[in-house]
């Protein structure tokens, strides 16, 4: 569903900083906020119970309830033009998350919190949301990289590598850059167990270009930079991630992004990554 961004609230550090981000998409994309509290109060069935507000239980609430004020005021303040909502939802924070997805555009978590999402490291509830959750995942890393002199304006970083899922990426990336007013840049490295996805500069050169030339019209108008780098995948999107307002990977890749789900690239982002990383579906 369109029209709605969903974002982890602990009130942790990490948790605010991912609402400010999901609040700057909101705003971009002229949709709805929405303000989730994971309350993993026992008990609870294995796939994480959906409760109201009024289910809760009682010492919880005022937990719940400051840490939603908290996250809606900052939003309310620095983007007075979204529309925020704030919900209290019981059930463990991975299940809650994946669920809230399948009514949203875009949901966005910090890659570590506390309270309502105890535990939220990269390798855990970040990784599994970011692994099964129907919806485009940004997961928020902090600290930032502060934004090197070649790039004043931070792009979009897309990591490509020909599979149908790395073109799905390229249609989100650009829509992030053109939303953003970012060049895009699209990257492609080899993969140290895949061989074959790595013959050389000048081959990897004619894959991007074969890519970009199948999206003329998500492209067009955009400032688009090629990267091909000879190191392994996982580490050019690192490093790139340093000049980056965001990188965006498929869910799932072959060749220079092979294993890209089940902790290849992806898990190395969720751990490494300088900036906030989109896993888009």
């Amino acid at each position: 569903m369109t029209g709605l961004v969903v974002a982890g609230v602990d009130g942790s550090r990490g948790s605010l900083m991912a609402v400010d981000v999901a609040a700057i998409e909101a705003e971009l994309r002229g949709w709805t906020l929405r303000l989730v509290y994971a309350d993993a109060v026992p008990p609870a069935d294995p796939d994480g119970i959906v409760g109201v507000f009024d289910e809760v239980v009682p010492r919880h609430r005022d937990e719940a309830e400051r840490a939603l004020s908290e996250a809606a005021n900052r939003v309310r303040r620095r983007r007075p033009a979204v529309a925020v909502t704030t919900h209290v939802v019981r059930g463990a924070p991975a299940p809650v998350l994946i669920r809230e997805a399948a009514h949203a555009g875009l949901v966005v978590i910090g890659n570590r919190g506390y309270g309502g999402f105890t535990g939220l490291l990269a390798g855990s509830v970040s990784v599994q949301v970011a692994m099964h959750a129907p919806s485009p995942v940004v997961v928020v890393r902090i600290p930032a990289r502060p934004v090197g002199p070649e790039w004043p304006t931070p792009p979009v970083v897309i990591g490509i590598d020909g599979s149908p899922a790395s073109e799905v990426a390229l249609s989100f990336a650009a829509t992030e850059a053109r939303m953003r007013g970012a060049a895009l840049v699209a990257l492609h490295g080899r993969h140290d167990k895949s061989p074959v996805a790595w013959t050389g500069i000048v081959n990897s050169d004619a894959l991007l270009r074969g890519v970009l030339a199948r999206h003329p019209a998500e492209l067009a108008g955009l400032t688009v930079h090629e990267r091909s780098v000879p190191e392994d995948a996982r580490e050019g999107l690192i490093n790139a991630s340093g000049f980056a307002s965001l990188v965006v990977v498929g869910s799932r890749g072959r060749g220079g992004f092979a294993g890209l789900v089940l902790g290849s690239t992806s898990q190395a982002l969720l751990h490494h990554a300088h900036c906030p990383v989109a896993i888009a579906r």
